[in-house]
């Protein structure tokens, strides 16, 4: 009985070795399942080709307007997120320099926004050179 060979395509040497697994597995078996296979993949492919095809018509098919609508209710989110981040930079500076009110007291007035109070505490510090924002603050240290 004469010995039969294969040979393996060149395969990249940092190949995942579960795919070189599944590579030896499919050539090892018979050819008739090996084309079964190649069918079955085939079909996949030009299903998953129609199914890109078909979205890209539905894409196509997208009413400008509603688009249009989209875009602008985002832009005033946006604006709205936007002007209310101004709003409350202002009161952090009304608040720190012209009240010379406490960083607690601070986001003791306005709690649900205690991240951004805190953030604008810091940028303000840094702009002046002053100490670190944390110093003196018992909630930064707890």
């Amino acid at each position: 009985m004469e010995k039969e060979y294969i040979q393996l395509p060149a395969l990249k040497r940092d190949l995942d070795p579960d795919v070189e697994k599944v590579l030896w597995a499919f050539i090892q078996l018979p050819e008739e399942y090996q084309a079964r296979y190649q069918e079955q993949y085939e079909l996949l492919n030009q299903r998953k080709e129609e199914a890109d095809r078909q979205l890209q018509e539905n894409i196509e098919k997208i009413d400008a307007d509603a688009i249009h609508l989209y875009e602008e209710t985002m832009r005033s989110m946006i604006r709205d997120i936007v002007q209310q981040s101004c709003n409350l930079a202002c009161w952090v500076r009304y608040h720190k320099y012209d009240l010379e009110e406490s960083l607690e007291e601070m986001i003791d007035q306005q709690p649900h926004a205690a991240k951004y109070i805190i953030a604008m505490n810091i940028l303000m510090d840094d702009a002046e050179g002053s100490e670190s924002p944390f110093e003196g603050n018992s909630f930064m240290t707890s």
